[in-house]
């Protein structure tokens, strides 16, 4: 399948020596997020302990990025070459997984945001209703199957849109780019409104704990003791109290009216809910430059675009990679299970889980 995509002939070839850097780029990239994505899907696979709700849409995330990994050898081998070394079926099928793999990306990003804003602000009970193992299935179908019908059918229904683009000699053709607003537009909004909201109510509840402090309030225990004499004289009005999550660290928590669940954000949940805004950044300082160069390109000079455009498509891939580096720093349950498996000493994986304890048993 040959897709030849038109450029203003008065364009000069695209310099080698640029091409030859890209490649490099995307090798280096496509090494560390298979590494580095592989190394996540792992860990959630052979720990009970990072088998939450949050992380199965992490894990669905890394297999996203996985799979847009797995594309980048064949626009990196194609850069160097005047001419496509393979079968242009073959860069399409490269194309199509970088496509996929960065459409679904960004809808389980706004999944995320919206599983730590239930898990936050809302209660238990909301929180389970809503993501449940049904729903959470067909999220997940969907976030695949949304970006492959956009990308994938029209490639084989019109035979055009993904593949082989001459000029560049890159194999990563998007004439269907503007498809994207189907996900890339709601699903930013999901994101921003829910990272938003979080931050309030963080911020609202931080300012009641120093209100509590600065008044002398009762200890702790005092509290838990009202609340429950509260809870049995049968009042409906909402209340904050502080039930310490350890000796020492107070906890705020949030009882709602409805269901009487007591929900606390302890600073786990806090720091966890940081790690998944990183994330979220990362993805928009990556993706920001292309979005701006192909929203532009009737406007920006074509010799100007025609260079801009790889290196940004560059950028924007190396988002593939981000995530890893992230939870290695900043997360540290992952970081303890990154240490463990990379060292070989999965016995000491924390809480493991069935399948690895089958293959510790045969090892025995």
């Amino acid at each position: 399948m040959e897709i030849n995509t038109t450029y203003p002939p008065t364009l000069p070839p695209y310099p080698i020596n640029i091409r030859y850097i890209l490649s490099v780029a995307l090798s280096v990239t496509c090494f560390v997020g298979l590494f580095g994505n592989g190394l996540v899907m792992l860990s959630v696979v052979l720990s009970r302990k990072l088998q939450t709700k949050t992380n199965i849409f992490v894990f669905t995330l890394a297999v996203s990025d996985f799979m847009t990994c797995l594309g980048m050898p064949f626009s990196a081998i194609s850069f160097v070459h005047e001419e496509l070394p393979f079968p242009h079926a073959v860069c399409t099928l490269g194309a199509c997984l970088i496509w996929v793999g960065v459409g679904s990306s960004t809808i389980n990003l706004a999944y995320i945001a919206w599983n730590r804003f239930m898990l936050i602000t809302r209660s238990r009970t909301s929180y389970d209703n809503i993501f449940c193992k049904l729903n959470v299935t067909f999220m997940i179908i969907f976030a695949w199957a949304f970006p492959f019908l956009l990308y994938i059918v029209p490639v084989f229904v019109l035979l055009d849109g993904i593949g082989y683009t001459e000029y560049f000699h890159v194999c990563m053709t998007d004439a269907f780019a503007y498809l994207g607003v189907f996900f890339q537009i709601p699903s930013s909004i999901v994101i921003v409104v829910c990272y938003f909201k979080i931050f309030r109510h963080i911020r609202a509840h931080s300012v009641g704990l120093k209100s509590h402090t600065v008044k002398g309030e009762p200890s702790s225990s005092s509290h838990s003791q009202s609340s429950a004499e509260y809870k049995k004289n049968g009042q409906s009005r909402s209340k904050v109290t502080l039930v310490p999550s350890s000796a020492t660290t107070p906890t705020v928590t949030r009882k709602t009216p409805k269901s009487g669940f007591v929900q606390s954000i302890s600073s786990r949940q806090v720091q966890v809910t940081k790690n998944m805004f990183f994330v979220v950044c990362g993805y928009y300082i990556c993706i920001m430059p292309y979005a701006i160069v192909t929203m532009f390109t009737d406007i920006v000079d074509p010799k100007i675009w025609s260079f801009a455009l790889p290196w940004t498509t560059a950028f924007l891939l190396l988002n593939s990679c981000v995530n890893f580096v992230i939870y290695s720093f900043n997360h540290p349950q992952f970081q303890l299970v990154f240490h463990k498996i990379t060292t070989c000493n999965w016995r000491e994986i924390p809480q493991p889980s069935p399948l690895l304890q089958s293959i510790l048993s045969l090892r025995r």
